[in-house]
Order: C-alpha cells, then structure tokens, then sequence
C-alpha cells in the first residue's frame, strides 16, 4: 500500500519536473500553440513517452520503455499512436507521458491530462535552456535502431543552441558541438 502510494506520488513529481501531461491508453491528436496567443508554433514537435514500474517487493522504479516523436504541422496539429512502439515486458501501472519541443518555447509545469491543446511559454535563452536542448527525449527511452526519428528534433535544437550561444565559445563548446556529435553520431548509424 505504501509502496503504491509512493510510487504515484514520484510519478507525479517526475511528470510535474518533466512538464508533460499524463494520458493512459489513447490515442494523442491535439495542437502546439502559444499560450499568449493561441497562434501555433512553427518547427513544434509532440513527444509521447511509454513508462511503467518494475514491480519491486520494497520500491517500485519507474522506467522508460519507448518513444515517439511527430513533427505538428503548420496548424499546430500532430496525431501520436496510442499504442507504444515497443512492447513493455514486466512493465506494471504502464502509461504515456505526452510533451512538446518547440524552438524558444518551454511546457508550462503542468497541463490538464487529456488536453488536446498543448499551450507552450515563451522562453529566453540561456544555459539552462542549452541544458534541455541535449536531450530532448530521455536516454533510456531511445532504442538504437529508432534514434533516427530524433533528427528533424535534434536539428531544430541546434539551430535554437546556435542562436542562443551565438558569440560564447564555452557555451558554443558544451552544448552545440554536444548536439553538433549526437546528429553525427546517429546520421551515420553509430552505436553509443
């Protein structure tokens, strides 16, 4: 009982640092759009994240078990798959977690589950938002043969961490050559 309790509750906080939405079981069609204005945001993508608890006699650990990444089209619209792509073996309590990525934009800390409407803050850029730009997408989440769907993603990233390190050779150094190796890395088919 503790346990569970626990579990949801670091769901919850995991969600909540995340800034994505929660949905279980269904099949994700919604808008990327400014929160301001209500116009949608050019170069957005929706990100949709399977997880689910290794079931554990003292704790359960969340875990990451697949991805999918679609690119929202000039309305803002995307549609994700409602199932994962991956199956989730001994996975319990399975859910999808759904977010956005847009190029000077940040998910506000929470959504509505099931809010088709994505509504994104525009941000400034700074070290903090380089940070966020290396990984758009958890690690663990990622399977090799898949990385390649992060491409159109990682690439609007770069153009973002450019602009926002344009003229500081620390930043340019740490986090666009960071971003520069990863699409170089997965364009030719390299394992990590």
């Amino acid at each position: 009982m503790i346990r569970s309790i626990f579990a949801r509750v670091m769901k919850r906080v995991v969600v909540a640092a995340l800034g994505f939405a929660v949905g279980v079981g269904h099949a994700e069609t919604g808008r990327i759009v400014d929160k301001a204005t209500g116009q949608p945001i050019a170069n957005s993508f929706a990100i949709a994240i399977w997880q689910g608890d290794v079931p554990n006699p003292v704790i359960s650990s969340l875990r990451c078990y697949s991805f999918a990444i679609v690119k929202a089209d000039s309305t803002g619209t995307f549609s994700l798959p409602d199932r994962a792509p991956e199956p989730a073996f001994g996975l319990v309590n399975k859910e999808k977690v759904v977010g956005a990525f847009a190029p000077g934009y940040r998910m506000p800390t929470s959504r509505p589950a099931l809010n088709p409407t994505i509504e994104m803050v525009k941000i400034s850029g700074d070290e903090k938002r380089l940070r966020s730009l290396i990984s758009l997408v958890p690690a663990e989440c990622v399977v090799d043969r898949r990385e390649k769907e992060l491409l159109p993603a990682l690439r609007v990233a770069l153009e973002e961490a450019k602009s926002i390190a344009a003229g500081n050779a620390d930043l340019e150094r740490k986090y666009v050559r960071t971003i520069e190796r990863t699409i170089d890395r997965i364009s030719k088919g390299k394992v990590e």
